[in-house]
């Protein structure tokens, strides 16, 4: 396989853009996806691509065009989160790239990907059904081909354009209807898993690398863990990270030992830890 490069696809600016971007591109490449605006961004480690590019593709304008909005957050953000895989295929396909790791712009790596012992060509981050209807899986930190895209773009269509696999989604949609949360892209990536349309590792899963137990997170803001929801130590209301000899880990109480992390999630209110002082206080 050839050397995987990460995404970060961008819809506008966000003040903690510079302290994820020079994290993570110190381990890894980065393909940076955003407006003109974010071409300042560019260095040796990230090289910019004009998202504009993959604005009106024909599978976007599908999803624009055939939109009814079952989730959580506004019409604007849930299109985008739900256009990003199509833009990706394209994108994938003019670089011409096998595969990418996809992360979010609040999500920072402490790694490079390449030195993770992957089994399958997809990975994902798969949580426990938490709840009746949790159902979600995510591509903050994500594995993707081509491969993925096409079966995101056929399932896509099943359920919202054809509807011919609706009932996927249709008790989570009532369900919503009296409950926090909603239908969102992360509800597709849980069924592409568990449906079986593709095999995927699931990223939550402890792996060995460098000799180290390492596992990466859901959220800063909570406990939650590949085995139970309330696994990792907090310290307040955020994970308690331990840094040794610039390398992050974190304590699982359920199994009594220290794990390394691969990544961490500034998900929500938790992005206004993700400052200039972050490489500081991660000691990098």
């Amino acid at each position: 396989m050839k050397k995987i490069s990460c995404v970060v696809m961008v819809d506008y600016y966000h003040k903690y853009m510079k302290t994820s971007l020079n994290i993570t591109s110190k381990y890894n490449h980065i393909y940076l996806l955003g407006t003109s605006k974010f071409k300042s961004f560019e260095n040796k480690n990230i090289t910019f691509v004009d998202i504009a590019n993959y604005n009106n593709l024909e599978f976007t304008k599908k999803i624009k065009d055939t939109f009814v909005n079952y989730g959580a957050k506004d019409d604007k953000s849930e299109i985008f989160w739900l256009t990003r895989i199509p833009k990706l295929k394209q994108f994938m396909t003019d670089f011409n790239l096998e595969s990418i790791f996809m992360i979010d712009m609040d999500n920072i790596l402490l790694f490079d990907v390449n030195d993770y012992p992957y089994t399958q060509q997809n990975s994902l981050c798969i949580s426990k059904n938490w709840s009746p209807y949790y159902q979600a899986a995510s591509v903050h930190s994500a594995l993707l081909n081509q491969d993925f895209c096409n079966e995101y773009e056929k399932l896509y269509s099943d359920i919202f354009i054809n509807k011919s696999k609706f009932y996927l989604i249709e008790p989570k949609i009532e369900y919503h209807k009296t409950n926090p949360g909603g239908i969102a892209d992360m509800t597709l990536y849980y069924h592409l898993f568990n449906e079986d349309i593709l095999s995927f590792d699931n990223l939550y899963e402890p792996s060995i690398i460098d000799g180290e137990k390492s596992v990466f997170i859901n959220n800063y803001s909570t406990s939650e863990g590949y085995e139970f929801q309330n696994q990792y130590e907090l310290d307040k209301k955020y994970l308690k990270i331990y840094n040794r000899n610039k390398k992050s880990y974190i304590y699982d109480k359920k199994n009594e030992e220290y794990l390394k992390i691969l990544n961490i999630h500034y998900q929500g209110k938790a992005k206004k830890n993700l400052n200039f002082l972050l490489k500081y206080k991660l000691g990098l």
